[in-house]
Parts: C-alpha cells; sequence; structure tokens
C-alpha cells in the first residue's frame, strides 16, 4: 500500500507524547489511503506511548480547529474537513485509526492496530 502524503500544520508534542494535525489531500481521504497513512503513522511513532493525530483535508480547518471548538460555525467547517483521527496510548492499550466515512461523525469507523 502506497504512503500517502502529509503536510505537518500543528504541533503540540512534549517528550515521548505526540500531539499534530496533519493534512492531506481531500482524494486520499478514502478508506484504504486513511489506513495506510496511519499504518505509516504507527510505524514512525512507535516509540511514543502516547499519540494523538488529527487529520483534516484542508489546512485551514487543521490551524484553526482549536480555536473554533466554541464557535458552532467554525467547528463545522472543521469536521468537514476531518476525515480521520488516529490515536495511541500504551497505558490503556489503544492503538487505532478513528475514520469518519464521508465526514460523518455520528458514525465512526474504529480500525485497530497491533
Amino acid at each position: 500500500m502506497k504512503t500517502v502524503a502529509y503536510k505537518e500544520v500543528r504541533d503540540w508534542s512534549d517528550g515521548l507524547t505526540v500531539r499534530k494535525a496533519i493534512v492531506i489531500e481531500p482524494e486520499d481521504c478514502t478508506r484504504d489511503k486513511l489506513i495506510g497513512l496511519a499504518d505509516h503513522l504507527s510505524r514512525r511513532f512507535m516509540l511514543n506511548p502516547v499519540v494523538v493525530i488529527n487529520v483534516f483535508s484542508d489546512t485551514r480547518a487543521a490551524l484553526d480547529y482549536d480555536q473554533q471548538l466554541g464557535d458552532d460555525e467554525g467547528k463545522e467547517f472543521a469536521l468537514a474537513h476531518w476525515p480521520a483521527r488516529y490515536l495511541k496510548s500504551w497505558p490503556i492499550g489503544l492503538n487505532e485509526l478513528v475514520i469518519y466515512p464521508n465526514c460523518d461523525h455520528h458514525n465512526p469507523e474504529r480500525v485497530a492496530f497491533q
């Protein structure tokens, strides 16, 4: 599976904890490409015990996501461009990709990684 190109636009990492917002092209928001991206991320950050990576298909949505949480219109825009989130936490045994098909955040799909 070919790795999806992405751009890191925000980073809140602290030591062994990784928190990032990344942007991919809208055409890369398919289930297969998102799973390939998460596979790459799980290998890239395999030594980090906690990883939270929000995947967006629009740079503005990624940059403004935190500020938009209190703004309904801004939050709606951000969520419309947020197809996935990669989560890993060794302490609780979590290593998964959460996909929001068609950016519908009411019906997430979870894909587990080893």
